[in-house]
């Protein structure tokens, strides 16, 4: 059996157990653990994303991100109330590679709701991933997605290009350009050596473990396709 497979279904049964016994800061870690790995594998070893969907379909990785989304939801209520401390919540990132993979599994509300998490002043981001996550906030709105005057650090540089794709997207322009951009720097990160730390979760591609497909340009594109 695939080991990150078998340890992604391991930690869903954890994460049920643990929302079973109330433990709301073990599920939400655990319900997004187990789709993250899931996730790893589908665009990793699968050769495309219809395939790599298949895959995920088969895991029920959309009711996993829709349970993941409800518990990391009441995480974030718990430590509003001061039930649960902050250090406990998983980073914006994370949060956005979530929502992203719910739009491709059509897991509607977890989509929201993971991108609510994402925008929530409680969870810690970086400076990019925080402008990031306003920006898709305002994409998944229809509303107008302005750029932001970043100073772009080390692999900032791959990620840019896709909020720069949102905003063309929300002004109905033309996005061949962009997309052929982003296909070219999904080619050049595969073999980027620099890019292995910063792809610590295995899902965007790097040199040690590649990508077949580049799920955050999939899910913006049929985010208003959809």
């Amino acid at each position: 059996m695939n080991a990150r497979v078998d340890s992604a279904r391991s930690a869903t049964q954890l994460a049920h157990q643990a929302r079973e016994k109330g433990s709301v800061v073990d599920a939400a870690r655990l319900y997004g653990a187990a789709a993250l790995r899931f996730w790893s594998v589908a665009v990793i070893e699968y050769p495309d994303v219809e395939a790599g969907l298949e895959f995920a379909t088969a895991e029920n990785l959309a009711g996993l991100l829709s349970d993941g989304a409800v518990a990391n939801s009441e995480l974030i209520a718990a430590v509003r109330s001061g039930r649960a401390a902050a250090k406990d919540l998983t980073g914006t990132y994370v949060f956005l590679v979530l929502s992203h993979a719910a739009v491709l599994v059509g897991a509607r509300d977890a989509v929201a709701t993971f991108r609510d998490c994402a925008v929530a002043k409680e969870v810690s981001g970086t400076p990019f991933w925080d402008a990031y996550a306003g920006s898709y906030s305002k994409f998944l709105d229809g509303a107008p997605v302005a750029v932001p005057g970043l100073s772009l650090r080390g692999a900032e540089t791959y990620w840019l290009p896709y909020i720069e794709l949102m905003s063309l997207l929300n002004q109905g322009m033309s996005v061949e350009e962009k997309r052929a951009e982003l296909a070219a720097l999904f080619v050049k990160r595969n073999a980027d050596k620099r890019f292995v730390n910063a792809d610590a979760h295995q899902v965007e591609g790097n040199a040690l473990r590649k990508a077949n497909w580049d799920f955050r340009l999939e899910a913006i594109l049929r985010t208003r396709a959809g």
